[in-house]
Parts: C-alpha cells; sequence; structure tokens
C-alpha cells in the first residue's frame, strides 16, 4: 500500500483518470497519518499555478519568503525548507505533469512525498 511505498522510496504516486478520487485518497490518508508525521502540508500543484502554490507555502513555513519578491525565489525557499527539516509528508494534488513539480522538491528527502 501507500504506507509501505513511502516507507521504501519516500515518494508514492496515485494514478488515475480525472474524477476518480485521488484527492480524497490523499486527504484520507493525511488524516490517517496524522499522528506520524510532524508537518503535514498539502499542495494543489495545477499547470498554471505550480510555482505560486509552491511560493505560498514558503510564506508559511518561513517568515523570510515573505520579504522576496519573485515566487521563484519563494519557491526555492520551500525548497531549502524541505531539505532542512525532518519528517514531513508533502501530499501533491492535480499533478498532470511531473516534470512541473520535480524543479521545486529536493533530491534527498528528509520527509515523503504522496502525489
Amino acid at each position: 500500500g501507500i504506507k509501505d511505498e513511502l516507507k521504501e522510496t519516500k515518494r508514492a504516486t496515485l494514478h488515475g483518470i480525472s474524477g476518480l478520487g485521488k484527492t480524497s485518497v490523499l486527504l484520507e490518508f493525511a488524516k490517517r497519518a496524522e499522528n506520524d508525521y510532524e508537518n503535514i502540508i498539502f499542495l494543489r500543484a495545477t499547470k498554471d499555478n505550480a510555482l505560486n502554490s509552491f511560493a505560498r507555502l514558503a510564506e508559511k513555513v518561513d517568515e523570510s519568503a515573505k520579504k522576496l519578491e519573485k515566487d521563484a525565489d519563494k519557491a526555492a525557499k520551500f525548497k531549502t525548507w524541505l531539505e532542512a527539516n525532518n519528517n514531513w509528508l508533502l501530499l501533491i494534488d492535480n499533478v498532470d505533469v511531473p516534470s512541473e513539480v520535480k524543479p521545486f522538491l529536493p533530491v534527498n528527502l528528509h520527509g515523503d512525498i504522496l502525489s
């Protein structure tokens, strides 16, 4: 299941057509796993707003990101936060093209990513 895949690879991906209920699965997993993680972060990453979504998350986890003007700089700040912190779960919803979110994700994971 999802938990086993995350334990082994730190990443798990849900596949299926639109309207199948993947978002509901993400949210239910987060609810059941809330005691297993220090931080659970939900990101809606549609094609047009992935960068903006990562930038907004940066502002939530790191106050200094609010002082940055460019969303790309804020998104980089969020990536740095992920690299510096442990035991987080990042839920990424609506990933149609994984290459659009990949630049914002750390290479070395100290948490889990479910998309």
